[in-house]
Formats: C-alpha cells, structure tokens, sequence
C-alpha cells in the first residue's frame, strides 16, 4: 500500500537487500520511478553480500498467501495452457533440469527458464549485460505466472517476485529440496 501511495522510490545503495529488491521490483511493475542513492558515492563499487534467507523468512514477498508445493506434478492443472516464467538461481541446473523434462513441461503452453534464452556469459548479475535485465522484463510481462525454485533465492528472484506481485501475477514456489541441501 506505501509503494502504491508513493510517487518516488529512493533506494540506499550502501544497505540493500532482498526485501529492497522485492520493493524495486514492484515499483518498477507499477511504473514508479526508482531512484539510488549512495552517501558517499561508493555504492554501487562496493561488493555487495546478500545473506540468503528461507524464502518463509522475506515476509514481505508474500509467501504467507502464494501457492508453494513440493512436486512439480501439484502444479499440472494450474499451468495448463499457460505460459510459465522460471525465476531462481542459475547456478541450480538439477532443478531446472526437472523442470524442463517434466510433465509440467508438457502441459504449459510454454515454460521460459531465463538462462536458456539470455545466455549470458557469466552468472554474475554483476557481469550481465543491459539488455539482460530489458529481456528479462519482456519474459516475465508475457508470462501468467511466475514460478520460483525455493528454498532460497537471491536478488534478482526477489526482483522478479516483487515485479509479478506488482502486475497481480500469480506466484507459485517449488520446494525442490530440503532446506540444507539445496544448490547455493
């Protein structure tokens, strides 16, 4: 409701996280504008730690109330027909390995995993190239729901989320394994 009643966004650069993440993303779904700033100019040059938390942890990306299920084959009826937009870590290819090979696969009208239609040269969102972020939005405008591998993400996931929420997508996670044993 503060996002919506707001006319600008003013992110610290220094102190950022996935909840900020979640908020740009959303700002950015509504068409407010998003603004930096850095207090002493270093911003956006210093490394940046993102502590990764349990997805049930990042309150405000609304896990309380979106579908999250364990089997992909729980989701069959929910994406038939529909066009599905991935959303986790790339580094996690076992889970988008299940993704692309199962049934799920067969019943959405189409299942986009960004990393195989951006190929990017490294997985460091530092390192990606402008146009990523641009091809990204387009994917996910042309999706009905947003699909995140939980459970843990980054980032760009939060961002994604939070651009899903702020265009009334539906949200749904896949538990792909037990917390401990996840891809990092």
């Amino acid at each position: 409701d503060a996002l919506q009643e707001s006319d600008l966004v003013v992110v610290d650069l220094e102190t950022y996280g996935l909840d900020s993440a979640w908020e740009i993303g959303f700002a950015d779904a509504i068409g407010l504008r998003v603004v930096g700033l850095s207090q002493d100019g270093r911003g956006t040059a210093l490394p940046k730690t993102v502590n990764r938390r349990l997805y049930d942890q990042n309150f405000m990306h609304g896990w309380g109330a979106n579908l999250v299920v364990d089997d992909l084959d729980e989701l069959n009826e929910i994406a038939d027909g529909k066009k599905i937009h991935v959303c986790g870590s790339f580094r996690n290819e076992p889970a988008m390995e299940r993704i692309r090979n199962s049934a799920l696969a067969d019943r959405a009208e189409n299942i986009v995993l960004p990393k195989d239609v951006l190929h990017l040269q490294s997985e460091l969102p530092s390192e990606y190239p402008w146009r990523a972020r641009e091809e990204t939005v387009r994917i996910q405008e042309e999706a009905d729901i947003a699909l995140v591998i939980l459970p843990r993400y980054g980032m760009d996931t939060s961002w994604q989320l939070g651009y899903a929420h702020g265009r009334g997508q539906m949200t749904v996670g896949w538990k792909t394994t037990p917390v401990g044993q996840e891809i990092e």
